[in-house]
């Protein structure tokens, strides 16, 4: 499981690293005009995804430990991260899909 959990944080990472990068290519400058749709779903996308690292971050580092005292609870805060995430998931999805609709600009 260890193996598995660093080959987790750097396809994490990876994945982070080409979202700036892609970012930076299609809009040319940090997403900071707020009247733009594309940055202000853009933003939004960010910081879902922040969110979601951040579940993922208390989930492994917090709850799975948790496991060996307590592991009703731990089994029930891991199932609600999971849950969590796949919400947070589909979200940021929704928001990609509905990327090719708006300019950049």
């Amino acid at each position: 499981m260890r193996l598995f959990s660093r080959a987790g944080h750097v396809a994490v990472g990876l994945v982070l690293l080409t979202g700036i990068i892609n970012s930076w290519v299609i809009v040319g400058h940090l997403p900071v005009e707020w009247h733009v749709t594309y940055q202000r779903l853009l933003l939004v996308k960010i910081a879902v995804v922040c969110t979601m690292c951040g579940i993922a971050v208390v989930d492994r580092y917090l709850i799975v430990p948790q496991f060996r005292t307590h592991p009703g609870v731990a089994r029930t805060a891991l199932i609600a991260g999971a849950a969590g995430e796949i919400a947070l998931g589909l979200f940021a999805f929704a928001l990609v899909a509905s990327f090719g609709l708006d300019d950049p600009g």
